[in-house]
């Protein structure tokens, strides 16, 4: 696992997020994606991403038996009726290549055949992950377009599954910079779900940016507690610790984060941040 930089969002919605947690804290009455309507106009244009070149380049870094598998299901695609079977092992192939943007066009082109919610979670899910991996503007913001629209058809499929809404969530905050769309979205779920992960994550995390760092610990101590293997908490407990002027616990949090790693990656680059310390 290669650790991310804490800030993965654009640096313009620290001020939107700054008003909306330490200023005026009632957001304005509209439909919400959290009950099941639109927050937003979703774009009408069709994906930006060129997928043959981002293909080409992946295939850069795979094994020849791994390309002429994959060579193989994409020949099948192009000529199959049965598009559902070998959409379902490109995913797979592609997933176990490491390929997160081709995984989840794949599984996006999935849902669009099926129609099946539980396909447009799936692949909401896959295109958030890209997302939150992309190497540059330009692809974060048509991941994060096809994230959003993948997302609202999910939530109409399916108006009760939380993590839908938790990523619909995470794609108004940082891929959209809708800040006071996703908050009360997240503030919902944590009502009615107390532990869930990745709300309680996402909270904190823009409570650390806005300035609220008591807040944010408080919300990842219980989160560590609950999950102690989640060691994306841990970065940004210590990322709440320094900007506290607290030096000492944010290095005693980074060498917990580390213990709790398993990739030697990871591990090397948690030691880096740990010697800034010394």
């Amino acid at each position: 696992m290669k650790i991310k930089p804490f800030y993965i969002v654009i640096f313009g919605i620290i001020l939107i997020a700054s008003i909306y947690f330490l200023g005026k804290t009632t957001a304005p009455e509209k439909k919400d994606t959290a009950i099941g309507g639109h927050v937003g106009t979703p774009p009408k244009t069709v994906s930006t991403i060129d997928i043959e070149a981002v293909i080409a380049q992946a295939k850069n870094n795979l094994k020849p038996g791994e390309i002429a598998h994959i060579d193989s299901l994409t020949h099948q695609l192009k000529s199959s009726t049965n598009n559902i079977v070998v959409l379902q092992q490109l995913i797979k192939a592609w997933g176990l290549a490491g390929s997160k943007i081709i995984t989840a066009e794949y599984a996006k082109q999935l849902a669009e055949s099926t129609n099946n919610g539980a396909d447009y979670a799936q692949a909401g899910d896959f295109l958030v992950t890209a997302f939150e991996n992309a190497a540059d503007s330009n692809m974060a913001k048509a991941l994060s377009d096809d994230a959003f629209n993948t997302l609202q058809k999910a939530i109409e499929l399916d108006t009760n599954n939380i993590d839908n809404k938790v990523n619909m969530a995470a794609m108004l905050m940082e891929g959209r910079k809708q800040v006071m769309d996703g908050v009360p979205i997240l503030l919902s779920i944590v009502k009615k779900s107390p532990n869930h992960l990745k709300a309680n994550f996402i909270l904190a995390k823009f409570a650390v940016i806005s300035g609220q760092n008591d807040k944010a610990i408080a919300r990842l101590e219980k989160l560590i507690t609950l999950y102690p293997d989640y060691t994306d908490a841990y970065l940004v407990m210590a990322k709440a610790y320094t900007a506290k002027g607290d030096m000492m616990k944010a290095k005693a949090t980074l060498q917990t984060c580390q213990k709790h790693l398993k990739d030697a990656q990871a591990k090397a680059e948690v030691q880096q941040m740990i010697e800034k310390f010394n």
